[in-house]
């Protein structure tokens, strides 16, 4: 599933033409000019769900996490990272300096080791503002790492893992989420450069996948990318970025979540000027930016010939007839996939694997499940309507689970809430089986030389080589390439992909 980069002046050309006409409403920068003087209505929920107050007044909050013991820790968008306790008590953990915090820029995720308390590390997705990058950085935790009640928390020792260029303020992406097998995600925006989200050696537009147990105990970092390659990554062996990447050709996933039971991230896409997407990736695929906007073809066309892309599991059109938020304007918010939680304070057995989402501008939840692997509107009778399980929540920017089963969310505009349930619940939900593992493409030798062959695993259907302007090189009749062209001659060194019938795309590199 991998497409072939557009590079130098056509690539240049593409993203001012694009950067105009996709970039479009759908911006999370676009919250700044409606928040003032907008009064939250009180929120309504399905019958016996209740909603508390855990905080208000906070600065502009981005998101959050739930410690092991309960505690939060919750990122304000100029820099400030707060601790609450469970009691309620709160304080100040870190403030992140040197933070670029125009338009959507600022600090937008942050994640808890899985080891926590023994790795007590926590991870934080912010825009540095010089030198201009993405950073995602790893912070230690020192003081009360297991005290529920306590706020006695201090995070320093930063240790950049990923350092990106950021050309623009918006489209940065945001989660840092971690996987049951202990595996690292992160999602990069495109950056406003659109294009870039169909060549996955640039780390835009995407989500990457990262081992962190290699990482050195002390340092500065960034890391040397050879320690972030995890077995299994969909690109790998590569040595230009793509090693790194689970899927891409995404506009801005600002939010996504992990699936604790099968591992598949669940993606919620911020569209462009007409659709928002939730997509589920299991590695490997294009999900279309800027080619498509959900299934939608916008007109733009990043190279020839275009790559088989993967489809949205949901899409919901911006229904300019909304006023909510000022007209036309929408960003999704992905959230939790539900998987239970202790009797008796869990959700109903009937909302086990139903998927919650948001939008930042809407202030509803929505919620949807899998009906023959076709995603459908969870209806629950008594939600204030037929499209949304709850509405009137504002400004949302984070929507999670946690391991109480109650949901969890964050306000850009100052407010932390959890939705409950009031009744007690009994049984035990069936536990889903996991889908196969995926298996990753490979060329063995890669890199080699012309005359010799490379062999070529985990791709189905017929094989076929391109150059890097898109053009034909070779049908394979074998998964293998000898690094001939069609007419019996040695091809140029240089990088080629190979792409299957069924979608699957390698490159593989041929060497004098």
């Amino acid at each position: 599933m991998r497409c072939m980069p557009v590079r130098g002046p056509i690539l240049a050309a593409l993203i001012v033409l694009t950067q105009i006409a996709i970039q479009g409403p759908a911006s999370l920068s676009s919250l700044s000019p409606f928040f003032p003087g907008m009064a939250q209505a009180a929120s309504i929920l399905p019958p016996d769900f209740i909603e508390t107050e855990l905080g208000a007044g906070y600065g502009t909050l981005t998101g959050f996490v739930l410690l092991p013991d309960g505690r939060a820790l919750l990122t304000e968008k100029g820099g400030r990272i707060r601790i609450r306790a469970v009691s309620g008590a709160l304080d100040t953990a870190l403030v992140v300096g040197n933070v670029h915090t125009v338009g959507e820029a600022g600090v937008s995720g942050i994640a808890v080791d899985p080891g926590w308390p023994a790795k007590p590390y926590i991870y934080i997705h912010y825009n540095r503002n010089a030198p201009r990058n993405l950073i995602i950085a790893r912070y230690r935790a020192t003081g009360d790492l297991t005290n529920p009640n306590s706020v006695n928390m201090t995070l320093a020792d930063p240790y950049i893992i990923l350092q990106i260029d950021d050309s623009f303020s918006n489209h940065n992406g945001g989660s840092l989420e971690f996987g049951p097998s202990g595996l690292f995600y992160a999602s990069l925006g495109d950056d406003v450069l659109s294009c870039v989200a169909q060549d996955s050696t640039l780390l835009k537009g995407c989500i990457v996948r990262l081992a962190l147990d290699g990482l050195p105990e002390t340092g500065s970092g960034p890391a040397p990318r050879g320690l972030l390659v995890p077995p299994g990554n969909p690109f790998a062996p590569d040595t230009t970025g793509a090693e790194l990447v689970w899927c891409f050709g995404l506009r801005n996933p600002f939010r996504f979540s992990i699936d604790p039971y099968t591992e598949h991230l669940f993606i919620g896409d911020v569209g462009g000027n007409s659709w928002e997407e939730v997509d589920i990736a299991r590695g490997g695929e294009n999900f279309g930016w800027p080619i498509l906007e959900a299934e939608v073809p916008t007109g733009v066309g990043c190279f020839q010939p275009l790559p088989l892309f993967k489809s949205p599991i949901l899409s919901y059109f911006h229904e300019t007839s909304d006023p909510t938020g000022g007209v036309g304007f929408y960003a999704i918010i992905g959230g939790p996939v539900y998987r239970g939680g202790p009797i008796p304070q869990r959700f109903p057995l009937e909302y086990e694997g139903t998927y919650f989402y948001s939008d930042v501008q809407k202030g509803w939840i929505r919620s949807a499940r899998d009906s023959a692997e076709v995603w459908v509107p969870n209806l629950i009778s008594g939600q204030p309507d037929s499209v949304n399980w709850a509405k009137g929540l504002g400004f949302v920017t984070d929507l999670r689970q946690g391991s109480d089963g109650a949901l969890y969310y964050t306000t850009y505009n100052g407010a932390f809430r959890r939705i409950s349930y009031t009744l007690p619940v009994s049984g035990n939900p069936e536990v889903p089986k996991a889908l196969p593992a995926h298996q990753p493409s490979l060329a063995r030798p890669n890199p080699f030389q012309a005359g010799n062959t490379t062999h070529f695993t985990g791709m189905t259907g017929r094989l076929s080589v391109f150059d890097t302007m898109g053009r034909l090189v070779r049908r394979l009749e074998k998964p293998e390439w000898d690094g001939l062209d069609n007419a019996g001659n040695r091809v140029s060194p240089g990088p080629y992909w190979v792409v299957s019938s069924a979608g699957e795309r390698l490159k593989t590199m041929v060497v004098r």
